[in-house]
């Protein structure tokens, strides 16, 4: 109404709004003011509204009402998450059930919030994570690998039927006797769902015991409802379930089994208490940006990743990412060093390194000259017996915040970009419409952006780009043109 244009015309100026079409933006501009000029307002008017209201739309509005559904979720959640904080990081982990990276970044939220997130326990779990008490939740019985959706089911079942279970023995009369397989026992155990029934590896180990004698019990039980023999039932023996005691799982071990059927380590960090170790005996992770590149050095920490590569020649190398109590790095063994000593490692193992630093483009990367592996518990104890251990330590998890570094850190490497550069948000409010800026709103790593940037150089132009993550303005040192295809492969980019 404002610039006299027909539906038709409106239409097309929405649509390059909303799908932030900077190209046809701009050649709606100066048809958007003549049409105000024509209906009789002045030129200075017209060319305000445009650059402040409608090309900062364009970047990123919306309509009243959307804006007030989104402020009133925005103060709901903020007034639960300060007055009900378990409840409401119970619910953000629920939410972001089965995407381990959001996970493992929630649970170091509620780690430096005070809340433990504990491993599933038969006796507390529902399906999904669990509100416990204050300041204690629980995984769901649904997150163990191997346990199907019907063996949660009945479990939880059982358990609401005649409450708690109070022993291995009373878990196996009680639970149906097609859940107690191998499978299912080992994965409750190993995961720590059964500790308050037994100890984690002597439930494991014999879990065919157990499964017969929850066979053995349920058929008694269906052979008794028949009534025939009930009037010697007081005189018949009670059988019990006994099982061979064994020795206890060590703490590497109950570690490696919750990573292995939960994904990630619950209980603790392998590294935890070992800080002071790993900062006096080797180079932190963190601190190589600052060491020479070329020169030796010796590092350690844990397997995070780990591939074997077959070379043209047919020889063996391999991949690995190591993580110590304070940062990561990504190593390289060549053939002759592999066939040395990387026939027996292995994800999850903690090494200790001699090698060469090296860069590769914009990355550092560790070359192995040799790598030792080092059994958790022998290190505990030599960590001790040198003054060199923590007890209660912990490991902190990435947050949001820091992760949001991680990622500006990554766009810096990829995209040349001087960090001095890297602004707040706030700072950057008056950035006209021949700015275009890319919302990065979900966690992204290093190819991510390796990718971006290969899309960036297939559209060349001369538009200005800037990447938003979380509260950080990264500007982007090549400038594109804005096509529809190009923001349209962005936003799948971004799904």
């Amino acid at each position: 109404v404002f610039s006299g244009f027909s539906l038709g015309e409106a239409d097309l100026l929405r649509r390059a709004i909303g799908k932030k079409i900077a190209s046809e933006l701009e050649a709606q501009k100066e048809k958007f003011i003549d049409g105000a000029v024509k209906n009789g307002f002045k030129r200075d008017l017209a060319v305000m509204i445009f650059e402040k209201v409608v090309e900062p739309f364009a970047g990123y509005g919306f309509n009243k009402s959307h804006a007030a559904c989104y402020a009133m979720i925005a103060y709901e959640t903020a007034y639960l998450k300060a007055h009900y904080p378990t409840e409401f990081m119970t619910a953000l982990l629920s939410a972001d059930y089965g995407n381990t990276d959001r996970i493992v970044i929630e649970i170091g939220e509620s780690g430096q919030m005070g809340i433990n997130v504990l491993p599933p326990d038969v006796n507390e779990s529902l399906s999904k994570f669990t509100y416990v008490e204050d300041g204690k939740i629980r995984f769901g019985l649904s997150a163990i690998k191997g346990l199907g959706d019907e063996s949660v089911r009945v479990i939880i079942e059982a358990r609401e039927k005649e409450g708690k279970f109070k022993s291995i023995e009373d878990f196996a009369r009680r639970v149906p006797a097609k859940v107690l397989n191998k499978k299912s026992i080992e994965a409750l155990a190993y995961c720590g769902a059964m500790d308050s029934l037994g100890e984690r590896k002597r439930i494991g180990l014999n879990y065919d015991l157990v499964a017969e004698f929850g066979k053995k019990s349920e058929s008694s039980h269906i052979e008794g409802q028949a009534g025939l023999f009930d009037h010697i039932a007081d005189t018949t023996p009670i059988e019990h379930l006994k099982l061979p005691e064994v020795e206890p799982a060590t703490p590497s071990e109950r570690l490696k089994w919750e990573k292995d059927y939960l994904g990630l380590y619950v209980s603790a960090h392998p590294l935890a208490g070992l800080k002071k170790y790993f900062h006096k005996k080797l180079i932190p992770l963190d601190q190589l940006p600052s060491k020479t590149v070329g020169r030796p050095i010796k590092v350690g920490g844990l397997i995070t990743a780990f591939r074997k590569i077959t070379t043209k020649k047919g020889d063996a190398m391999a991949m690995l990412s190591i993580e110590d109590a304070f940062g990561k790095a990504e190593a390289v063994m060549f053939p002759k060093t592999f066939a040395e000593c990387g026939g027996t490692l292995a994800e999850d193992q903690i090494i200790f390194v001699e090698g060469i630093l090296e860069k590769r483009g914009s990355d550092l990367q560790i070359i192995i000259n040799k790598a030792t592996p080092v059994a958790l518990e022998k290190l505990q104890e030599v960590a001790k017996r040198e003054g060199l251990w923590t007890e209660g330590e912990t490991i902190d998890r990435v947050s949001r915040h820091e992760a949001e570094d991680l990622e500006i850190e990554k766009a810096e490497e990829v995209m040349n970009v001087d960090e001095k550069k890297v602004k707040p948000i706030a700072k950057n409010a008056k950035e006209t419409g021949d700015l275009h800026t890319i919302l990065v709103n979900r966690e992204v790593g290093k190819a991510f952006f390796v990718e971006l940037k290969k899309l960036l150089e297939q559209h060349p132009g001369k538009q200005k780009i800037q990447l938003q993550i979380g509260e950080k303005l990264v500007p982007v040192p090549m400038t594109v043109e804005l096509t529809s295809e190009l923001l349209e492969e962005v936003e799948n980019m971004m799904r």
